[in-house]
């Protein structure tokens, strides 16, 4: 009996994942969301802000991962505190040394995401690109490859998803939900067509018009004169934003945050890297990112989104 539950379980997460995947056949009400940067860049006002380095030696986990996949070397990363004043807690990113994205505009966007959404966001790490940038998430993590400095809607669509894919709507995932299937089966059209790649991508667009439509003065409605061809896509993500305690609203302060990933000796490697670990310990001291008392450590999944997020 007990193995026929877990069978069970398995098959309809596997179906739901699945279902998730699969593209919508709903044609774009716009063909990209450029007209949408002004007002959000207008209307999303950063908390002030203070860097801090790290010394050298150490890196996140998260970052190494990263720097690893895109075949960077650890010496062109430096690691950063960033400090705002809506939270206790800092923020952990990692810049790379030639990135498109300075350091003080990175913390100005990133800043600029309602308190609630940037507190689902484990680290940023700022990387270049050869090619056309792009950007995914991965176990609440965001790496960013070549963004340009407009690019705010890149930073709100992945925080979506590592709200939805952790579980960040009171526990529950917003785009394998029965809701989601509701909403997107009432429209006749997706947001545009990255929304058209699957069920994930389409709540991570939302997110983006969820936030224009909270922030900026009259919402969406004033921008797009076809709105109510996506509205109930963004009304449903904007109610369960709302029933997981408001989290698109843009003053306040954070009251959870996800741990942050593991601090690892950067550099080195076998006998080399344990001595080189127990000196770093001993004589210059590991980082401390374990989340101070008060903040309340937001369960974390394992999820990754390159699959599907690519080109921007």
């Amino acid at each position: 009996m007990i193995a026929r539950i877990v069978l069970s379980t398995f098959a309809i997460l596997f179906l739901a994942l699945i279902t998730s995947a699969q593209r919508i056949d709903k044609p774009p009400l716009v063909q990209n969301f450029g007209y949408l940067t002004q007002g959000l860049l207008n209307n999303l006002h950063a908390p002030s802000s203070s860097i801090d380095a790290w010394g050298p030696g150490w890196i996140p986990q998260h970052c190494r991962d990263w720097v690893k996949y895109g075949g960077y070397d650890e010496k062109d990363i430096t690691t950063y505190n960033i400090h705002y004043s809506d939270c206790e807690q800092p923020w952990v990113v990692c810049q790379h040394k030639d990135t498109k994205l300075s350091l003080n505009t990175m913390v100005d966007l990133f800043g600029k995401l309602p308190v609630l959404v940037r507190s689902h966001v484990k680290h940023v790490v700022n990387l270049p690109t050869k090619t056309n940038g792009y950007a995914f998430s991965q176990d609440g993590s965001i790496a960013l490859f070549g963004i340009d400095d407009d690019g705010i809607a890149v930073f709100i669509h992945e925080a979506g998803h590592c709200i939805d894919l952790n579980g960040g709507y009171a526990g529950r995932i917003l785009s394998s939900s029965q809701d989601w299937d509701d909403a997107i089966n009432a429209e006749s059209n997706v947001p545009d067509p990255y929304s058209a790649t699957n069920k994930v991508e389409d709540v991570a667009q939302n997110t983006v018009l969820a936030v224009y439509d909270v922030v900026v003065p009259g919402g969406y409605g004033v921008l797009e004169p076809n709105w109510r061809n996506v509205y109930h896509q963004y009304g449903t993500l904007k109610q369960w934003a709302d029933d997981s305690g408001k989290l698109l609203q843009s003053e306040g302060q954070c009251r959870w945050r996800s741990a942050n990933s593991e601090t690892v000796a950067a550099n080195g490697s076998g006998a080399g890297k344990r001595r080189m670990k127990m000196a770093r310990e001993q004589l210059m001291g590991k980082p401390d990112v374990s989340l101070k008392e008060g903040i309340e450590e937001l369960p974390t999944k394992h999820f990754t989104t390159k699959g599907s997020c690519g080109a921007i």
